[in-house]
């Protein structure tokens, strides 16, 4: 009977070893592929926040990338520039990293050379829910960014009525606020050379539930600044965000 068991544990170890050894074979054998594709997939995001093309094929990319980008440190961040044929300096790209709701998120943000204007943002990489804040992979949320004035003394800010530059993400206002902390606090870090984010929104919600007359549920999210006679809620839909401006010195 050890016996029999000794064989069973034996034969475990050595399919368990082998299968092993076949996994590693063949992850070595398409890491450099894999590299290759994220290195392209990063390209493609640097090329998008920077107004160029970044439709075509890998050597069509090269190619763009080649003719169009140079390297550069700006305010110590390792930059890309968009380059005209005359290698006049038109933008530049420039890494983001940040906390979202379930990860970090990361991306490029690149601004105007005169540092007057975003001309676009794009995120290579994060882990927000599918359907929520992940939406900030979609098109119409970044497509807000381009052409947006920077101000060295005022942060962008989510729409609320009137005011604000672009409208959050509808269920997902803790992923809306990171991204906006992240590009915030990029351009404040490339402008002044502080990570201290710019002047923003401080936003701290809580999440309430109210049954609604026809029994369905809705989710209300308030500052919880604001007291329930003051004002604090305004609806938007089956969400309602609350936010309470204050001057950062």
């Amino acid at each position: 009977m050890k016996n029999g068991y000794g064989h069973t544990i034996a034969f475990v170890f050595l399919v368990s070893v082998v299968f092993s050894a076949i996994l590693a074979g063949v992850n070595a054998f398409y890491l450099p592929s894999i590299e290759k594709n994220a290195e392209l997939a990063e390209k493609r995001s640097i090329l998008y926040t920077l107004e160029l093309d970044n439709q075509g094929d890998r050597e069509q990319i090269e190619q763009i990338f080649l003719e169009n980008v140079q390297e550069k440190k700006i305010a110590g961040i390792d930059a890309y520039v968009r380059v005209d044929t005359d290698q006049k300096e038109l933008a530049y790209a420039f890494p983001v990293k940040g906390s979202g709701l379930w990860g970090t998120i990361e991306g490029y943000l690149a601004v105007s050379s005169d540092f007057s204007q975003i001309t676009g943002i794009d995120f290579t990489s994060h882990s927000e829910t599918p359907g929520l804040g992940g939406r900030i992979d979609e098109a119409w949320f970044k497509d807000q960014f381009r052409g947006l004035s920077i101000d060295d003394k005022k942060g962008l800010s989510y729409k609320r009525g009137e005011e604000g530059d672009i409208d959050a993400i509808t269920g997902a206002t803790l992923t809306s606020s990171s991204v906006l902390e992240i590009v915030n606090g990029l351009i404040k870090t490339v402008l002044e050379g502080s990570s201290t984010p710019i002047n923003q929104n401080k936003i701290n919600l809580e999440l309430y539930e109210e049954v609604m007359e026809d029994g369905t549920i809705s989710y209300i999210e308030k500052n919880d600044e604001i007291s329930p006679a003051n004002d604090g809620y305004e609806g938007i839909g089956e969400y309602a965000d609350a936010y309470e401006e204050e001057e950062v010195e």
